[in-house]
């Protein structure tokens, strides 16, 4: 029965996704779905690859318990991070995160050297 539900909904996320790549202008190569109820209950789905290369993936989890217009929109919302830029944008102001964090560490280790160096030499 698992796999019989599996494959409606594999149908289902082939049309939701060519109807909102479509829609959205976001190029799809393949929908896929993951073996992850071996190792969790939880459901999920996310888009990964970029350009020609992105797919959808969408836990066995989420597509024997959901109900089709739960899928739908959790599709929807995983084409909604790309269509928003939203992994660019996170990996450009983590990169910036880690360069400020860099910077304050090399700054506070000059000042707590100059404070040594001043309390040694007097």
């Amino acid at each position: 029965m698992l796999e019989f539900t599996i494959a409606l909904f594999v149908s289902l996320l082939d049309q939701v996704t060519a109807l909102f790549a479509a829609r959205d202008g976001v190029a799809v190569r393949d929908v896929l779905v993951a073996d992850a109820s071996r190792r969790t209950t939880a459901l999920n789905a996310y888009v990964s690859g970029f350009g020609r290369t992105r797919r959808i993936v969408a836990y066995d989890t989420l597509l024997a318990t959901a109900e089709p217009r739960e899928v739908e929109s959790v599709v929807a919302h995983e084409l909604g991070h790309v269509v928003h830029r939203d992994v660019a944008r996170g990996t450009v102001l983590g990169a910036l995160g880690a360069a400020v964090v860099a910077l304050l560490a090399g700054l506070g280790t000059l000042i707590a050297r100059r404070s040594t160096a001043s309390r040694t030499s007097l």
